[in-house]
């Protein structure tokens, strides 16, 4: 019977991941075993097994895989206004501190992003084909100050996008056609905005909207 004699955390140096470390005081052989167990969001990624060794080694090639494609996302960023990330299958690219006139541009890669968002940034306007070099899932442009976007604005973003967030914004007009380019789009947020017409056939090539919000 083994007997638990301490238990030690220390925080690992990648959030969401606190080590372990088991002394036992009775057992065939008294050892100390270090554990790099998951907290949060990323214990729902781990594995769990009963044997404490293959748990240790399991985690620890996992945190390594992380890291490494992280890095490797980063190099390859379309932007070096904007940090990109791989989490295991997905890959984000967050952009903030941007104060402009308009959005950055972005180089050509072979990225098919999950989610592609703008934070604690300015931008007024939203040109012509901004993310022509972007293929995403989800674009996030909620609270950007933005007043205009051009009729071209998503011109070349990709059939991948499914959700559009334009919430807290400044937007008065939609140009008619501002949509075309979006076949798959299901969720389309413009709350909070300073709309005061839409065009009849605004929304008319979103054949597959599930979710719109026009609130203030």
């Amino acid at each position: 019977m083994w007997a638990l004699d301490s238990i030690t955390r220390t925080h690992n140096s990648v959030k969401g991941y606190v080590r372990v470390d088991l002394g036992y005081l009775r057992s065939p052989a008294p050892d100390s075993i270090s554990l790099c167990i998951p907290t949060g969001p990323a214990a729902m990624a781990a594995p769990t097994t009963r044997h404490p060794l293959l748990l240790t080694f399991t985690l620890q090639l996992t945190l390594l895989l992380t890291l490494v494609t992280t890095v490797s996302a980063q190099g390859n960023c379309p932007s070096d206004k904007c940090r990109c990330r791989r989490s295991f299958w997905r890959i984000v690219m967050q952009c903030s501190d941007l104060q402009g006139a308009q959005v950055p541009a972005f180089t050509g890669n072979s990225y098919r992003f999950y989610d592609v968002s703008f934070r604690a940034s300015c931008i007024r306007r939203i040109q012509q084909r901004a993310f022509v070099n972007i293929t995403t899932s989800d674009l996030r442009l909620q609270d950007l100050c933005v007043e205009t976007i051009e009729r071209s604005a998503f011109e070349g973003v990709g059939q991948d996008l499914t959700g559009l967030h334009l919430d807290n914004n400044t937007i008065r007009d939609l140009p008619d056609g501002i949509f075309r380019h979006m076949p798959n789009l299901m969720y389309l947020s413009l709350s909070n905005n300073r709309i005061r017409d839409v065009p009849p056939s605004v929304f008319a090539d979103l054949s597959h909207l599930q979710f719109l919000y026009l609130y203030r």
